[in-house]
C-alpha cells in the first residue's frame, strides 16, 4: 500500500561550501550547486571520492551551513529559522552516515528504536533508553535486513556491515520524509547490498518519502534509481534519467581519476546509438 504522506522537496540554489582552514586557492567542497529534487523522488548521487557527495548530504540534512547560496526544504530555509524551528525541520529528515554513530555498548534494539526519537517527547525518549518501547517494531525492521537474530546483542559485537544495516533499519521506524543515505552499501557484499537497496527503495516508496543516496556502486545506481546526479570537483556535471546515462558520460565523470576510485563497473556501449544524455557541465 502506498502512503499518502508527502515526501520533502529539496532545493539547492547556487550552494557553495568551503571548510574552515581550507587554503583559499584550494577548490571548494561544493561549488555553486543547483539541484532540485521533488517530493517522493528517488535519486542516486555518484562521482569520484572527494567529489562532494557527503558534503551535499550534510548540507541537505541541515548539519552543515553553506557559505553561499541557500537550501530549501519544502520551500523553507532552515537557516532562516530559530534553533527550535531548525530542530522541527531536522525532525523530518533521516541521515544515515557511512560510519554509523552507534554507541558500542548499546543494544541493537535500542539503536534501531532511536529512529523514532525525533517524534518522541523527552520523557518518552528517556524511557525508551531504559525499556525498549516497541520490540516488535524493531524486530520487524531488523528482519527486513536479515538481522532479526541480533535484536538484543550489543552493537560492539556486530561486524561493520551489520552496523550499517542496523543504521538503515532505523529508517524504517523514523517519521522522516526525506531519507539521506551516505554510501549505505560500502560495508556489504553484493547480495546483501542489492537486498538492502531494494528494501530502502520499496519502503521509501510505500511511505511516500523522498530518497537520496550517495553511492560508489554506479552500475547498481543505474539499475535501481530512476534519476542519477553526478558530482565532480564539487560541481554537478551530470543530472539525467538513469536510462539515458551513457558509458561515455560516466567516463567523462570519472576521467583522470585513480583506478582505485573508478566505479566498480561501467556499462558497455549499447549496439544502437545511445539516447541523448541530459548533462550540465561547469
Amino acid at each position: 500500500m502506498t502512503s499518502d504522506v508527502r515526501g520533502l522537496t529539496l532545493q539547492l540554489d547556487q550552494v557553495s561550501v568551503r571548510y574552515a582552514g581550507t587554503p583559499s586557492q584550494t577548490r571548494a567542497a561544493l561549488q555553486q550547486v543547483d539541484l532540485q529534487i521533488g517530493s517522493g523522488e528517488h535519486v542516486a548521487i555518484v562521482g569520484p571520492s572527494g567529489a562532494g557527495k557527503t558534503t551535499l548530504l550534510q548540507v541537505a540534512a541541515c548539519a552543515l551551513r553553506a557559505r553561499d547560496g541557500r537550501v530549501l526544504l519544502d520551500g523553507e530555509d532552515p537557516w532562516a529559522l530559530d534553533a527550535r524551528g531548525r530542530r522541527r525541520v531536522r525532525g523530518r529528515l533521516f541521515l544515515a552516515p557511512q560510519v554509523p554513530p552507534l554507541p558500542p555498548r548499546q543494544r541493537v534494539v535500542t539503536a534501531v528504536l532511536a529512529g523514532r526519537l525525533p517524534a518522541m517527547s523527552l520523557a518518552s525518549s528517556l524511557r525508551s533508553l531504559l525499556v525498549p518501547s516497541d520490540i516488535a517494531g524493531a524486530y520487524a525492521a531488523l528482519a527486513s535486513f536479515d538481522l532479526a537474530e541480533r535484536l538484543f546483542d550489543r552493537v560492539d559485537r556486530l561486524s561493520g556491515g551489520e552496523r550499517q544495516r542496523v543504521s538503515l533499519a532505523r529508517a524504517l521506524l523514523t517519521p522522516a520524509r526525506l531519507w539521506l543515505l551516505d554510501e549505505p552499501l560500502s560495508g556489504l557484499d553484493p547480495v546483501r547490498a542489492a537486498r538492502a537497496l531494494q528494501v530502502m527503495r520499496e519502503q521509501a516508496q510505500r511511505r511516500g518519502a523522498t530518497l537520496v543516496a550517495a553511492m560508489h556502486q554506479v552500475e547498481m545506481a543505474l539499475e535501481t534509481f530512476p534519476r542519477v546526479v553526478g558530482l565532480r570537483d564539487g560541481a554537478v556535471c551530470l543530472d539525467s534519467p538513469a536510462s539515458q546515462v551513457s558509458p561515455e558520460a560516466l567516463r567523462r565523470l570519472y576521467a583522470h581519476v585513480p583506478p582505485a576510485q573508478q566505479p566498480d563497473e561501467v556499462p558497455a556501449e549499447p549496439a544502437a546509438e545511445p539516447a541523448p544524455v541530459a548533462m550540465l557541465w561547469r
